[in-house]
């Protein structure tokens, strides 16, 4: 099984980029500065998510290749 990025927070982060440009354009500062803010919470959590994905896949494969320590752990 392949965990993905939850699509919720991609769109919310595509979406805030969108709007931080056109608010840009219209020199909405305060507007913009709380969207660019929206922008990077969604980004960090895609990053923790991603990591987060790295680390269980590493745990998975470690554990495949080490069946002696998985019956260690099992006969204790």
């Amino acid at each position: 099984m392949k965990k993905q990025t939850p699509v919720l927070v991609t769109v919310i982060a595509n979406l805030a980029m969108f709007v931080a440009g056109a608010l840009v354009i219209l020199k909405l500062w305060w507007p913009l500065v709380i969207t660019l803010v929206i922008y990077v919470v969604a980004a960090s959590y895609q990053f923790a998510w991603l990591n987060y994905v790295r680390l269980w896949q590493q745990r998975i494969e470690e554990e495949k290749g080490h069946p002696s320590v998985n019956k260690e752990k099992s006969s204790n």
